[in-house]
């Protein structure tokens, strides 16, 4: 592989579209665009594979500096969980351009935002191979402008460079601002590059950086998977720079994290370096130990399972205690049960030595008892009954895999939702919805029959608000209700599929119809704005930008004028950062 360091200043910068081609690439489509490159997924005709090429996108002389350092470094990396390089080029032998390994999935920006949180086992899977990855990266040894070196800092660590492919492997992105730890080349213009809610308080202060901003920038990212939110969550540049520095993290999102995540963000997330861990070995340990608790053995089988049914985990996702701390309660738990069999001993031992009485006696006298009793009625046994024991559902016995006889006149019912709850009124379904009581809805609905299409849409909605997806996407494909949330949820659906043509679609028939109900008033528009802001991420071109921005401004000026809420602030920064 060979780079020239010429003057990029005076070429004209023609970047190619779709279509073109880059010596044997042929472009399929623009999947990113930055201030320093395009990134172009390719069909290498040659070797009849998909790739990427990176292309330069500014004449500065030092983006060519920075670029080809990135080739250089990247070319000496080969580790399963970094992308790899494989060769450096120019096109039209002006521009100089990187062709790259494809990732055939997501990164874990859209990942969060199409699950929220993501559950910690499988947290702990991904966190285990970007630790992988950095172990690497920060123990390479390699050439660079002519000194052997030890060692690269990434410096911009995020969740959308850190890939995931649909069979679960994780590789980490984008090596655009890594440098050598010993190298000051390029340094001075690039102190506050990347992503400032991820960077390190000490890449705000100028500093050289060591494998310790890392750390810290892996820690905010564990911390959005474990949340759903940043750590750092400002709209102000200034006020974010002063939450870092002193440390002035948003530690309440974590009230339901385990507490041994809570740890390592806490360790990771501290201002002074010395206060973090010493190196990313020490933190993948820490890691490793979390797949332990979990029976982990394989975490690349626990991504892929998640990515293909994220709504039936197997794991425990509120485990989060070392196993250590199990033993003092398994073994209070084996004390009592031995006191109690030791009791019971005893008083079979005394039983004998006791007065006896015949079994028919004691028949007889239960007889003449409930003879002598009075009756009681229906009601009132029931109450009293279940009071001292659970009660039990009757269930009729079938023949395993054998239907029911349906009669002929008989038209069976849909096979997906339950049937009307008797005495639906006392159960107030719409009043449960709206307060938010979903779990209540799905238990009560689940043994009978839904005939109502408000609260069949209640039913589907709760699914929906609990993350029961894939449950979900069932039923809407079996029912069709003429109501405008249905038609949300289904957008709902294709979004979290990323199929955004279709969820675009049935967003916009939502927006015509009429509706029993809306969660919040602005969910709607909220929701196209983060649909295109979506597309524009993953395609960026003028088109979707215009749509982004269109979208973002109508949800702005309708809803946040005198709200404040979370959705709010997210249009706005996104608004604010494009526009």
């Amino acid at each position: 592989m060979q780079f020239e360091l010429d003057s990029y200043s005076n070429y004209d910068f023609s970047l190619p579209l779709v279509g073109d081609r880059i010596d044997d690439n042929i472009i399929i489509e623009l999947i990113a665009e930055g201030g320093m490159a395009c990134v172009y997924k390719v069909k290498n005709e040659a070797l009849e594979v998909v790739r990427v090429v990176k292309v330069m996108k500014t004449s500065s002389d030092v983006d060519a500096d920075r670029f080809v350092t990135e080739a250089r470094i990247s070319a000496n990396l080969n580790h399963p969980n970094i992308v790899q390089c494989y060769r450096f080029s120019k096109y039209k032998k002006t521009i100089p351009f990187i062709e790259m390994e494809y990732v055939d999935g997501i990164n874990l920006y859209q990942l969060i935002a199409d699950r929220n949180k993501i559950p910690p086992p499988v947290s702990a899977a991904i966190i285990h191979y970007i630790c992988k990855a950095l172990e690497a990266l920060h123990s390479c040894q390699y050439t660079l402008y002519g000194k052997e070196r030890h060692g690269v800092v990434h410096r911009d660590i995020k969740p959308a460079n850190i890939l995931i492919s649909k069979l679960g492997m994780v590789k980490l992105a984008d090596f655009g601002i890594a440098k050598p730890r010993d190298l000051s080349k390029h340094t001075s213009a690039v102190h506050v590059i990347g992503s400032s809610f991820y960077i390190s308080p000490e890449q705000f202060k100028k500093k050289e950086l060591d494998f310790p901003a890392d750390i810290y920038s892996l820690g905010c990212v564990i911390f959005e998977m474990m949340t759903g939110c940043k750590a750092f969550d400002y709209d102000n540049l200034s006020d974010l720079v002063m939450a870092k520095m002193h440390n002035n993290y948003n530690k309440a999102l974590l009230y339901d994290c385990p507490d041994n995540f809570i740890t390592i963000i806490s360790k990771c997330i501290q201002f002074n370096e010395d206060d973090r861990y010493s190196s990313i070995r020490e933190l993948s340990d820490e890691i490793d130990l979390i797949l332990e608790e979990y029976s982990i053995e394989d975490p690349q089988y626990v991504i892929r399972d998640y990515i293909d049914h994220p709504d039936t985990l197997s794991f425990s996702i509120n485990s989060g205690t070392k196993k250590k701390r199990f033993l003092p309660v398994m073994l209070l738990s084996a004390s009592v049960l031995l006191c109690v069999l030791v009791l019971l001993a005893l008083y079979l031992v005394k039983q004998p030595y006791e007065e006896k009485v015949e079994p028919k006696t004691i028949v007889e006298e239960v007889k003449k008892k409930s003879q002598e009793a009075p009756l009681q009625s229906k009601s009132k046994a029931t109450v009293a009954d279940s009071k001292k024991r659970p009660v039990v559902k009757k269930v009729e016995k079938q023949i395993p895999n054998q239907p029911k006889a349906i009669p002929n006149e008989q038209k069976p019912s849909e096979p997906a939702l339950p049937k009307q709850v008797k005495n639906d009124s006392q159960l107030q379904i719409v009043d449960a919805f709206i307060r938010g009581e979903f779990n209540p809805i799905i238990t009560s609905l689940s043994d009978a029959t839904i005939e109502n299409d408000t609260h069949a849409l209640c039913y589907l909605g709760s699914l929906l608000e609990t993350g029961k997806m894939n449950k979900l996407e069932l039923l809407l494909s079996e029912y069709d209700i003429q109501d405008g949330y249905f038609d949300y949820l289904k957008g709902r659906v294709y979004y979290s599929k990323r199929n955004y043509e279709k969820a675009t679609t049935h967003f916009a028939s939502a927006a015509t119809k009429s509706s029993f109900y809306w969660k919040k008033p602005h969910v709607l528009a909220y929701f196209h704005a983060k649909l295109a802001t979506t597309v524009f991420l993953e395609k960026p071109n003028s088109a979707n930008k215009n749509s982004m921005l269109k979208a973002q401004k109508i949800f702005i000026s309708k809803y946040c004028s005198s709200r404040d809420s979370k959705e709010c602030r997210d249009i706005k920064t996104s608004y604010e950062k494009y526009k």
